[in-house]
């Protein structure tokens, strides 16, 4: 399947409960990242939201209490590295992380009981 756009070529997948969705990031040029969720009988994606996520270059998803949250490197100029909760079929900001522009990787970890996310810069003082 193709799906149509211009993408940053940040791409993820994830469960929610028995589903499978997936998250593709949107150009620079773009404003809005979209999650589609894979159809019954897993013939093809369909679009189930959108959200903005400008030049995002990595996705990371974890859990808290049950609810997914997606986090966002995101390499564009100006724009913030976020997180975001999943829930209910629909998607909001939780987070924002002014500080960390230019942001290439992302990866949710936990020691213990705790949660962290760790994130890349690609260039800055950050």
């Amino acid at each position: 399947q193709t799906i149509a756009g211009s993408w940053g070529g940040a791409v993820k997948s994830f469960a929610d409960g028995p589903d499978t969705m997936l998250v593709a990031g949107a150009g620079c040029a773009e404003a809005h990242s979209k999650v589609y969720e894979l159809t019954k009988g897993g013939v093809k994606f369909e679009e189930a939201t959108t959200f903005e996520a400008h030049c995002p270059t990595d996705f990371d998803t974890f859990v808290i209490d049950g609810v997914t949250h997606l986090a966002v490197a995101n390499s564009k100029d100006g724009a913030s590295s976020e997180v975001f909760k999943w829930e209910g079929g629909s998607i909001s900001s939780v987070q924002k992380l002014p500080n960390l522009p230019f942001t290439s990787r992302v990866k949710a970890f936990s020691i213990d009981a705790d949660l962290f996310l760790a994130f890349t810069v690609s260039r800055g003082s950050s």
